[in-house]
């Protein structure tokens, strides 16, 4: 699930388009993937003419689900499945299960 630059990735691709990009990497995410912490996000500007936010990045995944029913949001509409299925066996399945 480590694809390396991952985020640099996106932000050179969208940042064509786009004066200002939102990231959805958390707390949960800095072990794992360099390219969610926030040394690295706070950096990702400075080489293409665009602006990062990071508004979760505070958070932990169990926190933003929380926020998420707090917000009324349908998390069966959600998805954060490497496979694109929900599969509950991927990394992205398994770190939501244990969150809820």
């Amino acid at each position: 699930t480590v694809v390396k630059n991952r985020n640099g990735l996106f932000v050179a691709m969208v940042s064509a388009f786009a004066s200002e990009i939102y990231l959805g990497c958390n707390k949960d995410d800095y072990a794992d993937y360099y390219d969610c912490r926030p040394e690295y996000l706070s950096s990702l500007w400075i080489p293409f003419d665009c602006r990062t936010s990071v508004p979760l990045r505070d958070y932990t995944k169990k926190q933003v689900i929380q926020e998420a029913r707090e917000l009324g949001i349908d998390l069966s509409s959600v998805l954060s499945c490497y496979r694109g299925t929900n599969c509950g066996s991927c990394a992205a399945c398994v770190l939501i299960k244990e969150a809820t």
